[in-house]
């Protein structure tokens, strides 16, 4: 664990700068790829900004996962203060918004690419991934998100003299589970991307199957279960559906 990094100019904070290095180099490649599929530069532009717009609004559905699975919501006042000032939040949230509202926006907003739309969101999807692999980094040196108690192969133990999950005790490699599946899963990408073939769908469910197996190695206590499942699980299974769906309306 290293909350914080040296820098030239100074100290920063370990967390904030891997989610921002996975950020901007994501945005760069995305923008990239999106040129290279669109080949008009005002277009490109102008599709590229609007799915920033979606994924910024993930923001909301994001903090709500978060807040659902550790907080109680007594009114429909307490659910809007999860939507907008939860200080936690789960990036599948984001990801749930993206691939349900941005093929809804782009028929609507780019009705010239409509046939693009299956290779756009191949591309908005491999952003994703790649932004979730920079995100359990910075998990990893943050010391949060780690796993509940484990002492068995691949348990994880941070050395140095930090207290709590991690540093007291070992616990299962939740992250780094996480952070391997999306290397993987993003390399199967840019193959089936040069390859012409789909990704949105094996994305969803690749992507929903390894935060739902992830959220049985993390430590629940004090969150909301129903049914011996998280709110994250929800959520994770929603998008495993909705892959699933795609595939099955796709094949028939």
């Amino acid at each position: 664990m290293c909350k914080l990094l040296q820098m030239p100019w100074g100290e920063v904070a370990a967390y904030d700068f891997w989610i921002n290095v996975g950020s901007v180099m994501g945005a760069i490649g995305l923008l990239i790829s999106m040129y290279a599929l669109i080949k008009d530069k005002k277009d490109t532009l102008l599709i590229y900004l609007s799915m920033f717009v979606v994924i910024c609004l993930g923001a909301f559905p994001a903090r709500a996962v978060r807040g659902l699975t550790h907080g109680n919501v007594e009114d429909f006042r307490g659910l809007l203060e999860l939507f907008i000032t939860y200080p936690g939040s789960h990036f599948i949230g984001r990801v749930l918004l993206c691939v349900i509202l941005y093929p809804v926006c782009f028929r609507l907003l780019f009705q010239k690419y409509r046939t693009l739309l299956d290779a756009v969101m191949d591309r908005y999807c491999m952003f994703l991934i790649f932004q979730h692999i920079f995100n359990r980094i910075a998990c990893f040196y943050n010391g949060c998100c780690v796993g509940k108690y484990y002492d068995g192969i691949f348990a994880l133990r941070y050395t140095g003299t930090g207290s709590g999950a991690g540093c007291s005790y070992p616990v299962y490699p939740a992250v780094l589970f996480e952070c391997i599946s999306m290397i993987i899963l993003f390399i199967i990408g840019l193959i089936r991307i040069k390859k012409k073939k789909d990704m949105t769908k094996l994305f969803e469910i690749v992507f929903g199957l390894v935060i739902f197996l992830s959220e049985f190695m993390m430590d629940h206590s004090g969150t909301i279960q129903i049914a011996g499942l998280t709110i994250v699980q929800y959520a994770a299974l929603l998008l495993i559906i909705l892959g699933i769906t795609k595939k099955v309306n796709h094949t028939s």
